[in-house]
């Protein structure tokens, strides 16, 4: 749960970058003279142009550039329909709304530690240790989803000062 200060970003306006900031949980903050609500997916950077008045703590993971997130490139098109398989992944439910009735392609997978799918085919998913995604499209929210369960699988990520 790290401090952070700087601007931010709605999920999906931006792709993520070493130092920024993945929020996981909603947080509400100060931007120009109004409170604003983010969700999760939001990206704290010093590339967006909403700027954050002031330091929060949010409920998010620092990306650091070591994370093992694989995406494939996909063979099959599909138009999105979206199920979290892992309801605790709450960000999913923001990506779900997101890209829901978009056509993606997906590389098909088998794997038994599937986050979240897309007309049954596993999308994000864990393997060795390995945070895999099975499109590149949509890539900017993708990416954010995928860094997000960082939160959720690693300690070194959810405990972060």
């Amino acid at each position: 749960m790290p401090y952070v200060e700087g601007g931010i970003c709605y999920p999906g306006e931006k792709e993520v970058k070493i130092r920024d900031v993945i929020v996981v949980r909603p947080f509400s903050a100060l931007v120009g003279d109004k409170f604003i609500a983010f969700p999760p997916l939001s990206v704290i950077s010093n590339m967006c142009s909403r700027s954050l008045k002031g330091k929060y703590w949010v409920d998010g993971v620092r990306v650091k550039g070591n994370e093992e997130i694989i995406f494939h490139k996909g063979k099959i098109m599909v138009n999105a329909k979206i199920k979290i398989l892992s309801p605790e992944f709450t960000p999913g439910y923001v990506l779900s709304k997101l890209i829901s009735g978009k056509k993606i392609s997906i590389e098909p997978a088998n794997s038994k530690n599937v986050i979240v799918e897309a007309n049954g085919f596993p999308l994000i998913y864990i393997e060795k240790s390995k945070i895999h995604v099975a499109s590149i499209d949509e890539k900017a929210i993708l990416q954010a989803a995928a860094y997000s369960l960082l939160y959720y699988i690693s300690s070194e990520y959810s405990e972060e000062l």
